[in-house]
């Protein structure tokens, strides 16, 4: 594998250089894990890896509107075709917000908490 995306951070970033194969490169986006990477010396002398962080909010503010369409017209395609699905843990009236605030935070859930806009 020449590229791995990452969006806990901590070991899995770790796991990730492991399979990455020499001259590989891991984007980091995210740090849900809430841990520090620390790389080993390894992985950076002995493959030679790329490590990259990427502030996705940041991005979208410098992005022109043609390159954010060169980067969400395919992903809403594949979305329309159902080719790239997400797990949904719940859907949560927009009235009930705080619950779904709560239940988001919880490590026990399987999926996205949706806040359902059309539904007051």
């Amino acid at each position: 594998m020449k590229l791995a995306t990452n969006a806990v951070g901590g070991d899995s970033a770790i796991h990730l250089m492991d399979v990455l194969a020499a001259e590989g490169i891991l984007v980091t986006y995210g740090a849900m894990s809430r841990r520090s990477l620390k790389v080993p010396n390894k992985f950076l002398i002995f493959k030679n890896l790329q490590l990259h962080g990427l502030w996705i909010t940041k991005w979208f503010e410098k992005a022109s509107t043609p390159e954010l369409r060169d980067v969400l017209d395919p992903l809403t395609a594949l979305i329309e075709k159902g080719d790239l699905v997400t797990a949904v843990d719940q859907i949560v009236p927009l009235a009930d917000f705080k619950q779904a605030i709560t239940r988001a935070q919880e490590g026990s859930r399987h999926g996205k908490v949706i806040l359902d806009l059309a539904c007051p």
